[in-house]
C-alpha cells in the first residue's frame, strides 16, 4: 500500500502536522506520522508493524498501523491495492 498524494510532515510542539497536497492536514502522534512517512512507499502492513515495534516497542503496533491505516482509507489517501487486503 501507498499513500497517492504528495504530502510533507511537520513537527509541532506537541505533534506532528501532515500536510496532504489535496486534501490539507492533519495532526498525528510521533508514532502516526512514522507510519505515514513510510506509506510514501509502496509497503506491507506486515512490514510497518515491524518497523513500528523496531523504533517504538513500548506502543501497540498493530492497533497504531490499523488506525492510520483506517484513516487513510476513510480519506481516500491509500493506493487500491491496500483497500483490498485490509
Amino acid at each position: 500500500m501507498k499513500i497517492i498524494q504528495r504530502f510533507r510532515t511537520r513537527k509541532d510542539l506537541a505533534s506532528h502536522i501532515i500536510y496532504f497536497e489535496n486534501e490539507g492536514p492533519l495532526e498525528m502522534s510521533d508514532v502516526s506520522a512514522f507510519i505515514v512517512d513510510l506509506l510514501a512507499q509502496d509497503i506491507s502492513r506486515t512490514e510497518l508493524i515491524s518497523a513500528v515495534r523496531t523504533l517504538f516497542p513500548t506502543v501497540s503496533a498493530e492497533t497504531e498501523v490499523d488506525d492510520v491505516i483506517s484513516t487513510l482509507r476513510q480519506i481516500h489517501l491509500l493506493s487500491e491495492a491496500a483497500c483490498g487486503g485490509f
